[in-house]
């Protein structure tokens, strides 16, 4: 869910999306999006994205099964 809230507020209007947690959880989604270029805030375990004009495009590797 979380990462569906912040997706959704890279492209919202009036300012900041912030998701509340009650405590920290996992977050790739974050780490994604900077590496992508857009402004993400940690605010303990609250967590804050900023529209944006367009992201970077990134380059992942995923490991295979053994």
């Amino acid at each position: 869910m979380k990462s569906a809230i912040l997706l959704a507020g890279l492209y919202a209007d009036g300012g900041p999306t912030t998701v509340v947690e009650p405590r920290p959880t996992r977050d790739h989604t974050e780490r994604m999006l900077v590496g992508m270029g857009a402004r993400v805030q940690r605010h303990g375990a609250n967590v804050s994205v900023w529209p944006v004009e367009r992201l970077a495009p990134l380059d992942v590797e995923i490991a295979g099964d053994f």
